[in-house]
């Protein structure tokens, strides 16, 4: 019927209408859930004749050429930018980038090299890649951040303690934080008996900043002007990593001062026992402000917002996903179908033969990890949510590592984040239920947009268990067919806009060139102060660091408290 459609319009319709028919019959095709294909066919049907009866009332082929077009744009243009993008991230480490796994490495492949002690390094990349993209979106704590740190520096040693320190909380007690945090959010709701649209991802975003405020250091905080603070430089990396946005460096620098100014001027016992074993002072005061807005503030609140987001929307989609039980196979397999990583990139330092094959991989190559692509191998209908099958599978031998692998430094955030999600989990499905129409991705790029309803809100004698009976409704049916509106139209901005952030981003970021230039400026500092310590007439009490009058010098600012320049290497254009 869709063809037929196409071949009554003109002929220079006939592409678009082409393009409309083939993008809806793959949508049909390979559609997740029968409910979307349901949504596919029946919104394809009702869009044709809708604009082959307007045609047909304004007797204008220019009509429905325009009005095909227009409306084909969100089943192809999303996705042919979407492969652009794509296209463009596998041409940023040229040659020496490889992605696994692939047509060419399977699985075990991956497993092999994910936990080879060879493929260690983080930013050494031997020209601009993704070391340097990494490190420009996550500036300007980019060079202190754990996860660019490689393992065998000092700093590195000290930070991975810090943390441990800072979230390394017993249960309980990361239970009562959820409790007084979280837990009122669903309980206004459930008080007010109404039902209440939200963006699930800034709905629950707020609220751990203020928990990882309340562990980092050991009180609240209740100036709505620090959490603004907070909350702006956070939200401005994730729409930077989105690419729904450029980074604006000037809020991002407010709270690097807003943190300096607390550690310095502030004493704070709990983030004195947190650094407490950095007796040397290894890192600096300004070293630690970046950590902590990186690490803690970004990394950690942006990461459990989003895997808490994608369970709420994973819930409202998926049936038995409202009861309390299965609820550890329930988050189990959300982590499989969208996992909170997308390609993690890792650098050999040395040859590596590869099992069963005589290739060996040369040293300095950038392993692109796949994760999504990982955990669809092995399984049967990978596409397909289905958590029953955590019953009879071990996770200790299936393709899944939502936390990473423990032989190659894995999430240090693990034990907090599955005891949080767990606790949110049997909450949420008691207080509450989860309404949405949005199509899921693990990108989900718009936070997810959803409607909570409290269980109160059912009449009197109803079973409030039954999902069925709030769906039914007018109001409902309503409110999902706006958001299906809405994401339509969205996804045809939406994806403009990152395609032209995301080209703008990546070019400033290989001009700048943040990771390749902190590695060459810190090698050759290290070759100056080893030239120091060879000359045995220098008095062994000076220190060794450049002079501040080298043609090096100005790098010296990473070693010094320096409250007035946010910029450590002005060599290093942040």
């Amino acid at each position: 019927q869709l063809q037929i459609c196409g071949f009554l319009a003109c002929g220079s319709c006939r592409l678009c209408s082409h393009k409309l028919f083939i993008c809806t019959a793959k949508r049909i095709m390979f559609a997740e859930s029968e409910k979307r294909q349901q949504e596919a066919l029946y919104g394809g049907c009702f869009v044709f004749t809708a604009i082959m009866t307007i045609g047909m009332l304004t007797q204008s082929m220019l009509v429905i050429s325009s009005l095909v077009f227009l409306v084909s744009l969100p089943a192809w243009l999303p996705y042919l930018i979407v492969r652009i993008r794509f296209i463009i991230f596998e041409k940023i480490n040229g040659e020496e980038g490889v992605q696994i796994p692939s047509d060419k490495y399977d699985d075990k492949v991956f497993t092999y090299l994910y936990n080879h002690p060879a493929v260690n390094l983080r930013s050494k990349q031997n020209t601009v890649g993704l070391s340097d993209f990494f490190w420009y979106l996550l500036a300007p704590a980019h060079f202190i951040h754990q996860e660019h740190l490689e393992s065998d520096t000092e700093k590195y040693s000290i930070l991975k303690q810090v943390t441990t320190n800072i979230i390394g909380r017993p249960q309980n007690e990361l239970c009562k934080l959820i409790e007084k945090y979280i837990e009122p959010l669903f309980d206004d709701i459930t008080s007010n008996k109404r039902p209440k649209i939200v963006h699930l991802r800034h709905f629950f975003f707020t609220a751990f900043l203020k928990i990882f405020y309340e562990l980092t250091f050991g009180e609240e905080i209740k100036d709505e002007k620090e959490l603004k603070i907070i909350f702006d430089s956070a939200n401005d990396v994730i729409t930077a990593l989105k690419f729904v946005k450029t980074r604006d460096m000037k809020c991002r620098h407010a709270f690097t001062q807003y943190l300096y100014d607390k550690l310095t001027k502030e004493h704070n016992a709990t983030i004195d026992k947190h650094f407490s074993h950095d007796i040397n002072h290894v890192v600096t005061d300004w070293e630690r402000a970046l950590y902590l807005q990186g690490v803690i503030f970004t990394t950690g609140t942006v990461q459990i917002s989003e895997a808490l987001a994608h369970l709420c929307v994973t819930l409202a989609q998926n049936s038995y996903g409202n009861k309390k039980t299965n609820l550890d196979p329930f988050i189990s397999e959300m982590f499989r179908v969208f996992p909170l990583f997308g390609i993690a990139h890792r650098i050999t330092s040395e040859d590596i033969k590869l099992p069963n094959s005589k290739e060996v991989l040369p040293k300095g190559t950038v392993l692109c990890f796949n994760y999504p692509e990982f955990h669809r191998r092995g399984y049967r209908q990978p596409s397909r949510f289905n958590f029953e099958r955590w019953h009879k599978i071990n996770k200790k031998t299936a393709n899944f590592i939502p936390f990473g692998a423990k032989a190659n430094r894995p999430c240090p955030a693990q034990h907090i984040s599955m005891v949080w999600m767990k606790k949110c989990a049997q909450m949420m499905v008691d207080k509450v239920e989860f309404h949405t129409s949005i199509l899921h991705t693990r990108s989900m790029p718009d936070g997810g947009l959803c409607l909570i309803v409290p269980k109160s809100y059912y009449a009197n004698g109803a079973d409030k268990n039954n999902t069925k009976l709030f769906r039914k409704t007018f109001y409902c049916k309503s409110v999902m067919t706006s958001f299906w509106l809405h994401e339509q139209f969205m996804n045809v901005t939406r994806s403009v806009i990152q395609l032209i952030c995301g080209a703008y981003m990546l070019q400033d970021a290989k001009k700048k060139k943040l990771a390749k230039t902190w590695v060459e400026e810190n090698e050759r500092k290290m070759k100056k102060v080893q030239k120091q310590k060879q000359h045995k007439n220098k008095d062994e009490t000076q220190p060794l660091l450049l002079d501040a009058n080298d043609e090096d010098g100005d790098n010296n600012k990473q070693c010094v408290n320096n409250p007035e320049d946010l910029v450590y290497l002005p060599s290093i254009r942040i």
